[in-house]
């Protein structure tokens, strides 16, 4: 029997365009229904069996009761649509479902602080990393240990929009205290200033490493790797054959593994991205962890069939549920 995906399409469309559509026809091409839904048309309500003396929950489509083996979601949404969607997750966990993501492994993956603390706890290489809850705090962060060459980064953004550079301590507080203003915390971090415009990007499935590319930005002067677009601007070089790829990928895994892997006793990660720096002063450090990758333009780059990897590994996740 064909497993059934309850398949969330990304309520804001911005995001991810026509992603929604490819990853329903690779989970079709690898043998399972898909349910199309909308988040904004599902509900959840609790009930109590008076017959049994326990509490079930069950998810509506509109006014219709719906039922699947499997839930799938992926990509970036607005504050307010990725709200409910934790609380979906939530809901969803508690009755046993199958998830690309987990509510626990979401809480992580979705906040830069929640990841650097992982990474401290696992001895995973970072960049000397700050956070305050003022700005008082974040004045005394800035004059002792960022007082120039400094990343401030939102703790939750998209794209890399919440990142800017900083070269001394005035342009940092000056941005702090605007995005305090709005009410956004953000985590500093030390600029490794001998890899601009590059970084490496290591995609995992289940842990384990798929593909292994690089990220250019060709703009001089632009710090960022993924700040700039077209193909004058911006390259993502395929690492496959690199003589350090075996480096990359183990930095890789002992940082999604500090996450949420089950080395450490916890559920793998179906997919993730991890951001890698290549730093001759440093060495290796890990940027962060991102959910929900971009999976055409490191297809494209090692021609490796990543939507097809991906759409196997969940709905291996689905069919050892169904079984047990």
């Amino acid at each position: 029997m064909k497993p059934i995906i309850g398949f969330l399409t990304n309520p804001d469309k911005v995001f991810y365009n026509n992603l929604d559509k490819v990853l329903m026809k690779y989970l079709v091409k690898n043998g399972a229904l898909v349910m199309p839904l909308n988040l904004l048309d599902l509900s959840i309500i609790i009930k109590r069996c008076s017959s049994k003396k326990e509490n079930h929950s069950y998810i509506f489509n509109k006014d219709k009761h719906i039922s699947f083996n499997g839930f799938f979601s992926y990509g970036y949404m607005s504050p307010t649509n990725f709200n409910s969607y934790q609380y979906l997750l939530s809901s969803l966990h508690k009755m046993k479902m199958p998830l690309l993501y987990t509510p626990s492994q979401m809480n992580i993956l979705s906040d830069k602080y929640n990841q650097a603390l992982q990474f401290y706890k696992h001895n995973v290489p970072i960049p000397d990393t700050g956070m305050s809850f003022g700005l008082s705090g974040y004045k005394s962060l800035a004059k002792k240990f960022f007082p120039k060459n400094s990343v401030l980064k939102e703790l939750k953004d998209y794209g890399g929009d919440g990142v800017s550079m900083h070269n001394n301590k005035e342009s940092l507080i000056n941005i702090i205290a605007k995005k305090l203003w709005n009410h956004k915390l953000s985590l500093i971090q030390h600029k490794i200033e001998d890899s601009p415009g590059r970084s490496i990007r290591v995609l995992l499935m289940n842990n384990k490493p798929v593909a292994v590319a690089e990220y250019i930005n060709k703009v001089k002067g632009e710090d960022k790797s993924n700040n700039s677009f077209g193909y004058n601007n911006f390259e993502l070089r395929s690492l496959m054959e690199n003589y350090k790829r075996e480096k990359y990928e183990d930095l890789a895994v002992k940082a999604v593994d500090a996450i949420s892997g089950e080395r450490n006793g916890k559920e793998n990660i179906i997919v993730s991205g991890v951001d890698i720096l290549d730093s001759e002063k440093h060495g290796l450090v890990v940027l962060e962890v991102n959910p929900w990758p971009d999976l055409f333009d490191i297809r494209e780059s090692t021609k490796i069939d990543v939507f097809d990897l991906l759409a196997k590994e969940f709905l291996a996740k689905v069919k050892k549920s169904i079984k047990t």
